[in-house]
């Protein structure tokens, strides 16, 4: 799940949230980090794609009907789509140059959405629009979707960034390799420019993959716990394969006097047990199949569970089980067959 595209990089990137900093002490901590040697670049914004957005609402200018609810990512700066790395599919980005307080960007859905409902065959960029707490805004460029939230929990209402020239709560730093060393730089230089808070420097990826948590621990319980029941199931085959082996040591002693090869016997046994085996297995598949596909129901973009997956997975057991099959009854199909008869 964290190898999936969420529509920007995030592999080097560290961020730390500095709430209740005042504008002036968080800009001498960004032109601090610029300087260090290990940092790429740095951008600030109020809110991380990763942990969702709030809602507002849009309306046409002019017009108090409400058009649709959009999740409002709210202040970004002219750094912020070059750190992450986000496309501007039309129109431009944030820069400090030309971008004014009331220049927006918004999503792909969204300009397809608004374009629709009211008819702008030109395209959204350069618009007027009303947005909730916010008051009229300029769309100044359209960005390809990005993801808001996690797979397990994505918010997949249209989304929008408003341009500020200030500094926000969050800072982002893109470090030109991320390890130990260079966090722990990062981490002193904050430290020093920001005396007196508590400023925890994490990486995005870190928490990418805390937000899965609970997804992972499910997987490795399913995993030990399907490989414990195989090794139970495989220690019972091999007692019944024993078992049944020492039923029929006399026929088996027999048809190895009438000529049966080794491989017949085995075959005689197997037989046995894929009369079993093959329909455990083709119910088995079908109730992994199903809660798998139930399980899928919890992620917001889902991945195709191809049947061959769950043939391949059924060969693959009964594979072990016919090897476990031949080893348990290679004794008795290479034994002398008075021995056995003389038991019996």
């Amino acid at each position: 799940m964290i190898n999936d595209n969420p529509g920007y990089e995030y592999d080097n990137l560290l961020y730390c949230n500095t709430f209740g900093v005042k504008n002036e002490q968080r800009e001498v901590a960004i032109a601090g980090l610029r300087q260090l040697s290990s940092v790429e670049s740095v951008a600030t914004c109020s809110t991380l794609p990763m942990y969702g957005a709030s809602g507002n609402n849009v309306m046409e200018i002019g017009k108090d009907q409400e058009l649709f609810n959009i999740a409002d990512l709210y202040s970004v700066d002219s750094d912020y789509l070059d750190i992450m790395k986000i496309e501007i599919l039309s129109g431009k980005g944030f820069n400090r140059e030309t971008s004014e307080p009331s220049h927006v960007l918004v999503s792909q859905s969204f300009s397809d959405k608004i374009c629709r409902m009211l008819g702008w065959k030109e395209g959204a960029v350069g618009r007027g629009i009303n947005v909730s707490e916010h008051g009229t805004c300029t769309i100044a460029g359209v960005y390809k979707n990005i993801r808001i939230g996690s797979l397990n929990y994505s918010d997949t209402r249209p989304s929008i960034m408003f341009y500020t020239e200030n500094t926000s709560d969050i800072i982002i730093i893109k470090v030109k390799k991320m390890n130990q060393e260079n966090i722990m730089q990062v981490n002193k230089e904050l430290e020093s420019s920001l005396p007196g808070k508590d400023i925890v420097v994490i990486p995005y990826k870190s928490s990418m993959v805390n937000l899965y948590t609970p997804s992972r621990l499910f997987r490795d319980s399913v995993l030990i716990g399907g490989i414990i029941t195989l090794i139970i199931s495989l220690i019972g085959l091999i007692g019944y394969t024993n078992d049944e082996v020492n039923r029929r040591s006399a026929e088996i002693a027999i048809r190895k006097v009438n000529g049966a090869s080794v491989r017949e016997i085995q075959l005689l046994i197997i037989d046995k047990i894929l009369r079993i085996a093959i329909p455990a297995l083709i119910l088995g598949e079908t109730l992994s199949a199903f809660t798998a596909s139930r399980w899928m129901e919890n992620f917001a973009e889902k991945t195709t569970l191809p049947a061959l997956l769950f043939i391949c997975c059924g060969i693959a057991v009964l594979t072990i089980i016919i090897m476990v099959v031949c080893m348990a009854s290679l004794k008795v199909a290479m034994q002398n067959p008075a021995n056995s008869i003389k038991n019996d």
